[in-house]
């Protein structure tokens, strides 16, 4: 008894180790086989409202906001080979109003063979007075708190986002997406993972989900919110007292209005509701869910 209970013991220490041990492998592997390597930091003075745009970057992301005016760029590339190395240059242009980082990129001659195998890191620090363009990324993405708008597209990774003060303007993100409140709405589509958006204050459209989505609301836009297309959960939380019209339709899970004053109105199916939610006001569309559905209050 007491080796069988020592076996099991080292078995489970075995199986939490076995993981890290692939990962640091993984990792010394991918260091060896990048081991050339070249970086550079460059700096510049940015007015507030500036647009900041990123985009063509093998690899990832990352953006830290506050309260300067100086922008610092820091960007490394890292290739198996110093000839590797010479492609895939990343371009850094900066001005007053602007800062533009930029990678180079190429198609694929035919009977070129393999494209060179390079690896980009960029890192970010800016001011929080910006609107910011994310797009053509093969890696996740992290950013903080920006005052302007916010877009990302076409990202082989996950998304983490700080608070946005503008519009939040979302698409094809191969990973989850992770908000921070949002002040003047969303539109957020074509996303392989979950959605979590921490507060939305004006229109929230959601389409193309292959993961749950869980939104707090703590304003209804005129325009309302569209969810639709989501292969799992869905969880609306509101954070004040709501008046809308709701309607939701091909919802293959449980439908649960958890929230005060709701009316029905019309009911076709389990899932096919139509409903009046207080006094009424903007829609709420919810369809083509795969999952159940909850609306409920929320702080």
């Amino acid at each position: 008894m007491k080796y069988t209970m020592f076996m099991l013991i080292i078995g489970a220490f075995a199986s939490m180790a076995l993981p890290r041990m692939a990962s640091s492998f993984t990792q010394n592997q991918n260091n060896k086989r990048f081991s050339e390597k070249d970086e550079f930091t460059k700096s510049f003075e940015l007015t507030p409202g500036a647009r900041v745009e990123v985009s063509s970057i093998r690899g990832s992301v990352e953006i830290e906001t506050a309260d300067v005016k100086t922008a610092e760029v820091r960007v490394v590339r890292s290739a198996k080979t110093r000839e590797d190395l010479s492609n895939y240059q990343i371009e850094v242009q900066g001005g007053q109003g602007s800062l533009i980082v930029r990678g180079e990129t190429r198609e694929r001659k035919s009977g070129s063979g393999m494209n060179p195998d390079v690896q980009h890191w960029v890192k970010l620090i800016l001011p929080r007075q910006i609107d910011l363009s994310v797009q053509g990324v093969s890696g996740g993405v992290k950013t903080g708190d920006v005052s302007g708008k916010l877009s990302v597209n076409n990202v082989s990774g996950s998304l983490d986002a700080g608070s946005v003060v503008g519009q939040v303007y979302i698409s094809s993100v191969s990973g989850s997406v992770s908000l921070g409140p949002v002040n003047q709405g969303a539109d957020i589509k074509s996303v392989s993972g979950n959605v979590d958006l921490e507060q939305a204050s004006g229109p929230l459209s959601v389409t193309g989900v292959s993961g749950a989505v869980s939104a707090g609301i703590s304003k209804l836009g005129q325009s309302g919110v569209d969810i639709k297309t989501v292969s799992g959960r869905v969880e609306l939380r509101f954070k004040e007292e709501v008046n809308a019209q709701l309607s939701t339709n091909n919802i293959s899970g449980k439908l649960s209005l958890d929230i005060p004053n709701v009316t029905v109105q019309s009911r076709g199916n389990a899932s096919a509701v139509r409903a009046l939610i207080g006094k009424g006001g903007p829609q709420i569309s919810i369809s083509s869910v795969s999952s159940d559905v909850r609306l409920a209050p929320g702080s």
